[in-house]
């Protein structure tokens, strides 16, 4: 992800007001609140946005390490934390699908699996041919 610098917001900001040949007084006060807005859209993308999928990966990741280690109810419980953060990722779906078809929850897992397949995880159609029809 592109996070632009102090400066480089700053030159922008800097050649925008010197264009528009504002008189030396607004200049510096436009400036130091384009400056002011500049540095929080920065620092909500470069600090929020990295919290966020690291939380969904982190739930991810300890739903796949219970998965393999036999602990499915706690795989699940982990992939239905990351879907809240992330609803639209593909891959949580089509995992605690699989991970509820090893539970016998049929119906819920290839909900999931279904899921997963109209999110674009194509893989998942297949498991649906075989599992849940």
């Amino acid at each position: 992800m592109f996070a632009p610098s102090v400066a480089h917001i700053e030159g922008i900001y800097n050649n925008f007001l010197t264009i528009l040949c504002i008189g030396c007084a607004k200049r510096v006060i436009i400036h130091n609140l384009m400056i002011s807005i500049g540095l929080t859209l920065v620092l909500l993308f470069s600090l929020v946005t990295p919290i966020y999928s690291q939380t969904a990966q982190t739930y991810i990741d300890s739903g796949s390490k219970k998965h393999r280690q036999g602990d499915y109810r706690g795989a699940i419980k982990d992939y239905t934390k990351a879907i809240e953060i992330n609803p639209k990722d593909a891959e949580v779906y089509y995992g605690r699908g699989l991970t509820k078809l090893y539970l016998g929850q049929k119906d819920s897992g290839c909900l999931d699996l279904s899921k997963a397949g109209e999110l674009g995880y194509f893989k998942a159609y297949d498991f649906i041919k075989q599992y849940c029809n």
